[in-house]
């Protein structure tokens, strides 16, 4: 994936990598850390989480207290990649502890895995009823997908407000 790799984090600000838990230290050597949970419950990302301190977990939180707009979360509660609905609680919590001047919400899709993304990408060879490599199945990913869209959609209407742009196309009116 572009961007991703070993020693480096998966995000910046801008252009300036964020402090974060490097994985690599915590995997044993016979592990990929791109591999998703294994049948005992674990990952990289947990077994960093597990296997470091509490100052290093501080330092690599992301202060989202300091937003200065609306936070949509999205999360899937089968992830097998990283605990995202576990995560995405946690900094709810501390949007609401820090009383976030903005309005945020945690969209979590309990049987969603880690594959939310742009939605109606699936095509006629996917089987909705299979399980998705890092969770979830394709139907409920896709589900939480067009959730996440529609609601992505909404905020950014809230935050930019109604746009003026007329409408190009059909029009069912």
């Amino acid at each position: 994936m572009d961007g991703v790799g070993d020693d480096r984090p998966s995000w910046t600000l801008d252009g300036e990598p964020v402090p974060y838990l490097n994985i690599d230290e915590y995997v044993p050597d016979d592990n990929d850390p791109d591999d998703p949970l294994t049948s005992d419950g674990h990952s990289a990302c947990s077994l960093a989480l597990e296997g470091t301190t509490e100052a290093a977990k501080e330092r690599a939180t992301i202060p989202v207290e300091a937003i200065d707009g609306l936070v949509l979360l999205v999360s899937g509660g089968s992830d097998t990649v990283w605990p995202s609905s576990l995560f995405a609680d946690r900094a709810a919590a501390r949007l609401e502890r820090n009383n976030h001047a903005w309005q945020f919400d945690h969209l979590a899709v309990p049987d969603a895995g880690h594959a939310i993304r742009v939605p109606y990408r699936f095509d006629e060879e996917t089987p909705l009823d299979g399980t998705h490599a890092y969770g979830g199945t394709h139907s409920e990913n896709a589900r939480a997908s067009a959730l996440a869209w529609r609601r992505t959609l909404q905020y950014l209407d809230r935050a930019l407000g109604p746009s003026d742009a007329p409408v190009v196309g059909r029009s069912d009116t």
